[in-house]
């Protein structure tokens, strides 16, 4: 593993895992900074070298680790979990919604279904701020720490309204009644992931949801009761974001929801054994 401290990123128990070598045999490693994991990914068609961190979007934790990844490793690109319009937004201050409204609900453009998740985001983000929580503020100070270490900024993520509307356009309402009908017999089925909605407070409820169990836990719920969903927020987005990062060059560090790591994992060690099969074809003349 990689352990980050001030100024410094150092290998624990591999001592050669940023040889390109050993980097081709073993593409895909964990690596600490503080006391979070990244994943680092070697790609073998471009040689870059990939740092991946899930956050969970909301804790002033996330964005102080996301700082320190960029301080150490000094990459050549900051790639962010952003659209260029959500980014300009952000870094903007524009990314502060207040509650909605009834008059407000009706004016979100598209169909019923555009409107409710457009709603439970903006209504979500609110909530999390009133808690004193900045959600986003680790893909902010991402954005800011980039551009002071010298980095090129790459937005990787599909454009925010389109996702909103292929997500109405795969959700029903017979599914959520689905949901509420069975969610108590699931406590049993899935107790990391509603072990860690029981915490009342936020920044533990983060910490919990983070775990590896909790967020395999979240993906089979999802895919259980809202596979069209889960398609379009997760697994789609995933084949976007890891297409773009497979076409980048240098030392990348990548900020992602914590959903979207074991997914973009399995894509690019697929990718990576493609890339290596054809390498290996013979050439007939």
């Amino acid at each position: 593993m990689w352990r980050a401290g001030v100024g410094q990123l150092r290998l624990v128990g591999l001592p050669n895992a940023r040889n390109i070598t050993d980097a081709f045999l073993n593409p895909c490693r964990y690596y600490s900074i503080n006391i979070r994991p990244a994943l680092y990914l070697y790609n073998s068609s471009t040689r870059a070298e990939l740092f991946l961190m899930g956050v969970d979007h909301v804790t002033l934790k996330s964005a102080e680790i996301v700082q320190n990844l960029i301080k150490d490793v000094k990459p050549h690109v900051v790639a962010v979990e952003l659209c260029e319009g959500r980014a300009k937004r952000l870094m903007a201050g524009q990314e502060k919604p207040e509650k909605l409204r009834l008059r407000d609900f009706l004016a979100i453009k598209g169909s019923f279904g555009q409107k409710l998740i457009t709603s439970v985001i903006r209504n979500m983000h609110v909530d999390l701020a009133c808690t004193g929580l900045k959600p986003g503020e680790e893909t902010r100070l991402a954005i800011q720490q980039g551009k002071d270490v010298g980095a090129k900024i790459a937005f990787i993520d599909e454009d925010f309204e389109v996702i909103i509307q292929r997500a109405a356009d795969n959700f029903s309402l017979k599914e959520l009644y689905r949901y509420w009908k069975d969610h108590k017999e699931l406590n049993g089925m899935y107790p990391n992931f509603f072990g860690a909605l029981r915490y009342k407070d936020v920044t533990h409820c983060a910490e919990a949801m983070l775990k590896p169990e909790a967020l395999k836990e979240a993906i089979e719920i999802g895919e259980r009761f809202f596979p069209g969903l889960v398609l379009t927020i997760v697994h789609e987005r995933n084949e976007h974001m890891v297409k773009k990062l497979r076409e980048m060059k240098g030392s990348i560090v990548c900020i992602v929801g914590a959903l979207h790591v074991t997914g973009m994992q399995k894509l690019w060690e697929q990718a990576e054994r493609k890339f290596n099969q054809n390498r290996a074809l013979p050439i007939v003349y």
